[in-house]
């Protein structure tokens, strides 16, 4: 842990990544080493805090800043410049992501809490091009309510109300109901 601690210190590009976890088979090494420890579990939140996992941009990130995704979520991610987990990392690390190293999983409730946690520090109405890379035009926010529509029955009421997903005929967003 130190020694990736001391060497990665910031979001790095795989290929600028120091040399040994600078390609995807040295990453599994690494993974799979990982994933033989027995007490992961003490060692945690100083894993999940290294720039070691690899995002669907090429880019090593710490898991506070990436998500594991279904491709629904991972698409919807995508379009508005958030990072995933690699698809690939994700199908082959499952297990150790999710379980060992509680990577964080990007569902409705998970949409919903990033929109309230944005939306705590702004005033409104927000223009458009100020407003989180989720929902800063109309198209976003037209697949972020299509999106939970299809998923409101996974997300409890009181979560439900009061999202900042009303767009105005002046291009600003303001919260619905």
């Amino acid at each position: 842990v130190q020694l990736l601690q001391t060497h990665i210190q910031k979001p790095t590009e795989l290929a600028k990544a120091p040399s040994f976890i600078n390609t995807r088979e040295k990453l599994y090494r690494l993974y799979n080493y990982l994933d033989q420890q027995s007490n992961l579990r003490t060692a945690r939140d100083e894993l999940r805090h290294l720039n070691i996992y690899l995002s669907n941009d090429e880019t090593l990130h710490s898991l506070g800043l990436i998500y594991l995704a279904d491709e629904e979520e991972r698409n919807l991610l995508t379009k508005a410049g958030l990072l995933t987990i690699d698809t690939e990392i994700q199908e082959k690390y499952d297990r150790l992501l999710r379980n060992e190293l509680g990577a964080e999983i990007f569902n409705a409730q998970k949409l919903i809490e990033l929109l309230r946690d944005w939306a705590d520090g702004q005033t409104f109405p927000c223009p458009l091009n100020q407003c989180h890379p989720l929902i800063n035009t109309a198209k976003k926010i037209s697949r972020i309510l299509q999106y939970l529509d299809k998923h409101l029955d996974t997300v409890a009421d009181a979560k439900r109300a009061r999202l900042p997903l009303c767009l105005g005929m002046n291009e600003s967003v303001y919260y619905c109901g």
